[in-house]
Formats: structure tokens, sequence, C-alpha cells
């Protein structure tokens, strides 16, 4: 998926990755990223796709859907800060 293009959102979405490690879709919700778990679900997998995140099944006993938690692609990391840094930047010159 080469053609994905990365909104403000999904900047924060990695900010916050970065500094907190795993993250659920409930709690990106939480964190005002995204209006419902669904839409937040619906872009994680699409940056999953992208390469840029990853996901596993968060352990659970309790019955019903399960939850995952979504961290960073190791592969992207150094690509991800470096966006993150030309951003800061961005925002000193204003």
């Amino acid at each position: 998926m080469d053609g994905l293009k990365l909104t403000q959102r999904d900047i924060c979405c990695f900010k916050e990755l970065l500094d907190l490690g795993i993250l659920t879709a409930k709690q990106l919700v939480n964190l005002s990223l995204f209006p419902n778990e669904k839409k937040a679900r619906d872009r994680l997998r699409m940056l999953n796709q992208a390469g840029y995140v990853s996901f596993c099944p968060k352990p659970s006993f309790a019955a019903g859907r399960a939850e995952y938690v979504y961290y960073l692609n190791k592969t992207k990391i150094n690509a991800v800060s470096q966006l993150l840094g030309s951003m800061e930047e961005k925002v000193y010159l204003i």
C-alpha cells in the first residue's frame, strides 16, 4: 500500500505509540484521537497494511470480541522518529 497518505492524526498516533509503547483502539479513543473504536481499528488496519503498525491480541479470559494492542513496527521506528522530528522542527519555525 504505497499510496497511503499519512494524516495529522496518524502522526499523533505515532507519537503516542512511540511514547507509550503499546495502545488499544479504546485508549486511542480516550486520547481523543478517534471518534470511536471502529474508526480507530479501521485506520490502524490501514497503517498495519502499510507497514507502520503491528498488533497482537491482548490476553483475556472474557468472552466477546478480542481486543488488540497496537505498536510501531520495528522496521519503521526510525522513519517515524525522523518524521516526528521534522514535524517538531516545523512547529518551532512558526
